[in-house]
């Protein structure tokens, strides 16, 4: 780019020569028609000379300059602009994979607990329940057998010493009568 413009810069002053040295011609063509032939022209001294070529070399290093600093700046932005653009945009996609990430995990995890804790406590209310009702019915059927089986035997043994002391004392009057 910048020799490409630098090229152009060169055509564009040696155009500038081409038709400053045009005009020269022309002034020195009218200076001799209307000039009269007494006094001759003067030829060109080294002073002008040195002055035109200054002149001619700083207006090429202005034009140089300027062409130079433009298409430096102009690049500079471009790859300022690149750059940022592409690490802004690859900072914003790891800030958001990193953000959906844990986000995504503690949901999961918050999910997952939930239900582990839920599951786990009706399992062990359910286990807690039924082992409960289960020894509480067999106590209770225990202590029910027992109960009516003592008083039943109770019972028995007080009837049959009922019967057995009313028939001995039966027995002995019988006896006495006799």
């Amino acid at each position: 780019m910048l020799k490409k413009r630098s090229q152009k810069i060169n055509e564009t002053v040696k155009k500038s020569m081409k038709h400053s040295q045009k005009s020269m011609k022309h002034k020195k063509l009218r200076n001799k028609r209307h000039t009269p032939k007494e006094t001759p022209r003067t030829p060109p001294t080294k002073e002008l000379t040195e002055n035109y070529n200054q002149s001619y070399d700083q207006s090429y290093e202005q034009s140089y300059e300027q062409s130079y600093d433009q298409s430096y700046e102009q690049s500079y932005d471009q790859s300022y602009k690149q750059s940022y653009n592409q690490s802004y945009d690859q900072s914003y996609e790891q800030s958001y994979e990193q953000s959906y990430n844990q986000s995504y995990e503690q949901s999961y995890n918050q999910s997952y607990d939930q239900s582990y804790e839920q599951s786990y406590e009706q399992s062990y209310n359910q286990s807690y329940e039924q082992s409960y009702n289960q020894s509480y019915d067999q106590s209770y059927e225990q202590s029910y057998e027992q109960s009516y089986e003592q008083s039943y035997d109770q019972s028995y043994d007080q009837s049959y010493k009922q019967i057995y002391t009313m028939n001995k004392t039966i027995n002995k009057n019988y006896e006495q009568k006799l």
